[in-house]
C-alpha cells in the first residue's frame, strides 16, 4: 500500500521531534503519524529501564452525524507505515459505504473483550476445588466449625476436578457406596453430603441464611439429592445407633446420679490425697488443696453441667462478665449464646439462666478460690491463659467414672440429656425448658426426649385386659341370670 509516509521519515520524527509534532499523508486523507514518547531512563533500584521513543499512526475521520474522530491505529517502530496505510484506506473505503463506524466497532469488541474476561474470570470458580477454597475461607472467617466443615467436603476432593454444575446424583452414589465398603455410618455420610450440599447452596447463591451475592453457578444440581435407601443390615445398625442414643438421653437412674456424685467427691479427694503425699515429700511450696472449696477445676466444671444442663464447649466458653447480679431486684443471671448456634443468624439464641441455690453457692466458691476475678474464662488453661483445650474434661471425667463405678461409656454429656429429661417428666412447659438450654423452639425436645414413661404405657397396655376381664364377667352374670 502506497503511503508518503516513509520508514525514514517516521525515524527522523522519532530521533528529533517534539511530543505531539505529526506527519501527514498526502496519498490517503486523514491518515498521520504522531510522536507520543521520547527516549528516556528510569532508575529502578537494582537497574535502569530503559524507555524508547515512539510514536502512533492514527486516522482522523467524520461520521455520518458530522462529527470528527481520531482512532489509533498502531505505534511505531512496532508497526510499519505500509501496514498502518492498509488499515486505514480500509476504514476510509467502509465509512464511505455507510458501514459501522470503526471506532464504534473497537469499542464493541473492546466491551465484548471485557464481558468474556469477566465470564471466565467467573467462570474459573465454577470448578470443584477452586470454589472449595473460596468457600474454606468462608467457613473459617464466619464459623466456629468452619474447620471441621472444610475437611467434610475434603470427601468430595474426587470431584474437585469437575465443574460445580456437571456434579451428578451419580456421582453421589457411586461416593456412598465407596464410603459404606470403607466402613463408615450412614450417619456420618449424611453429614459428609449436608455439607458439601451447602457449599453448592452458597455457590448459587440459595444457601439459607448465608448470603451470597456473587453465585457463580445457576443452580445446586444436587439440590433434590437424597442417599441411596438405606438396605436391611443399614437399618438395623440405625436402630441399633437410634436405641443407644435414646437411652442415653434417658433421666439418670438414683444409681447413677449416687455413682456421679460419689466418683465426683472421690476423685477430689485422690487429688487432694496426692496433693498431701507432695507437699510431705519436699515440696511444701505446692498450694494446700485442703483449704480450697475444690482441688480442681473439673469439679465445679462438672456441677455446672449437672445443675444447667450446659453443653461442655458453652461451659469452656463461660465468663466471668457473663454472671450479672441485677441490684434491683436481687437476680443473678447466667447470659450466653451457646457455641453451636453462635454463627447462625443474625440473631443468635441468647440464654439467660437464673442463678440461684446450689449453682451460685459453686460458682461464689470458685470465684472466691480464683481470687474474685470479675472478668476472663471461668476456666483458663495455665498454659495458654485462653480456653481449656477443648477435650480437657475428658481425661477426670473417666477418673469420676472408674471411681464412681460406672459404665466406661457413660458421657459427659449425658448430663444435658438428664437436664432436659427431668425437667419433661415434672412437666414443665417445653418452651421453657427450649430457653433454658438453648434451642430456638421446642422441635428438639418433642422428637427426642418427649418420651412416655413405660410406666405410664404399661397402665395403658393393661386397659384392654382389663376390657377382656370386664367382658368375661357380663358373661358370666348373664349365664347366671338365665339360668
Amino acid at each position: 500500500m502506497q503511503t508518503s509516509i516513509t520508514t525514514t521519515e517516521a525515524n527522523k520524527l522519532l530521533k528529533s521531534g517534539r511530543i505531539s509534532q505529526q506527519i501527514g499523508c498526502s496519498l490517503i486523507k486523514g491518515f498521520q503519524i504522531i510522536k507520543i514518547r521520547d527516549y528516556s531512563e528510569k532508575k529502578l533500584k537494582h537497574r535502569v529501564k530503559i524507555i524508547k521513543a515512539a510514536a502512533a499512526f492514527r486516522y482522523r475521520y467524520t461520521d455520518l452525524l458530522g462529527k470528527r474522530h481520531v482512532i489509533k491505529i498502531g505505534e511505531y517502530p512496532a508497526m510499519k507505515p505500509q501496514q498502518a496505510a492498509e488499515i486505514a484506506l480500509e476504514w476510509r473505503v467502509k465509512i464511505k459505504n455507510g458501514e459501522p463506524d470503526p471506532l464504534e466497532q473497537r469499542k464493541e469488541l473492546a466491551a465484548q473483550k471485557r464481558t468474556q474476561a469477566q465470564e471466565e474470570a467467573q467462570n474459573q470458580y465454577r470448578n470443584t476445588g477452586r470454589y472449595f477454597e473460596v468457600y474454606r475461607q468462608h467457613l473459617l472467617d464466619n464459623y466456629r466449625t468452619g474447620h471441621e466443615v472444610a475437611n467434610k467436603i475434603k470427601s468430595f476432593s474426587f470431584l474437585f476436578d469437575r465443574d460445580m454444575d456437571k456434579i451428578t446424583p451419580q456421582d453421589m452414589d457411586s461416593w456412598y457406596r465407596e464410603k459404606q465398603k470403607a466402613g463408615l455410618k450412614r450417619q456420618s455420610l449424611t453429614g459428609y453430603l449436608g455439607a458439601f450440599k451447602a457449599m453448592l447452596n452458597f455457590a448459587a447463591g440459595t444457601k439459607k441464611g448465608d448470603q451470597n451475592n456473587n453465585p457463580v453457578i445457576d443452580f445446586n444440581p444436587l439440590r433434590d439429592y437424597s442417599l441411596p435407601r438405606p438396605n436391611n443390615k443399614e437399618r438395623e445398625l440405625m436402630e441399633q445407633h437410634t436405641k443407644a442414643l435414646e437411652a442415653k438421653r434417658d433421666m439418670f437412674s438414683d444409681t447413677v446420679r449416687e455413682g456421679i456424685m460419689n466418683g465426683l467427691n472421690g476423685y477430689a479427694e485422690h487429688i487432694k490425697a496426692q496433693r498431701r503425699r507432695s507437699r510431705k515429700h519436699g515440696k511444701d511450696h505446692l498450694p494446700d488443696l485442703d483449704q480450697v472449696a475444690y482441688p480442681h477445676w473439673f469439679i465445679p466444671f462438672a456441677h455446672i453441667a449437672r445443675l444447667t444442663g450446659m453443653r461442655p464447649s458453652d461451659i469452656r466458653a463461660l465468663r466471668w462478665e457473663q454472671i450479672n447480679h441485677n441490684q434491683f431486684n436481687g437476680h443473678t443471671t447466667l447470659e450466653f449464646t451457646p457455641q453451636k448456634t453462635k454463627d447462625k443468624g443474625e440473631k443468635p439464641v441468647k440464654v439467660r439462666f437464673p442463678v440461684d441455690g446450689e449453682l451460685l453457692d459453686i460458682l461464689n466458691k470458685w470465684q472466691s478460690q480464683q481470687g474474685n476475678p470479675a472478668t476472663g474464662f471461668l476456666f483458663q488453661s495455665s498454659r495458654t491463659g485462653g480456653q481449656i483445650e477443648r477435650k480437657a474434661y475428658l481425661k477426670h471425667w473417666a477418673h469420676v467414672l472408674d471411681i464412681g463405678k460406672l459404665p466406661e461409656d457413660l458421657d459427659f454429656y449425658s448430663f444435658r440429656h438428664n437436664f432436659i429429661s427431668s425437667l419433661v417428666k415434672r412437666n414443665v412447659p417445653l418452651i421453657k425448658i427450649a430457653r433454658l438450654v438453648g434451642h430456638t423452639n421446642t422441635d428438639m425436645i418433642v422428637r427426642y426426649y418427649l418420651r412416655e414413661d413405660e410406666e405410664d404405657m404399661l397402665e395403658v397396655a393393661t386397659l384392654a385386659a382389663d376390657g377382656w376381664g370386664q367382658t368375661k364377667q357380663t358373661s358370666a352374670a348373664k349365664a347366671a341370670g338365665g339360668e
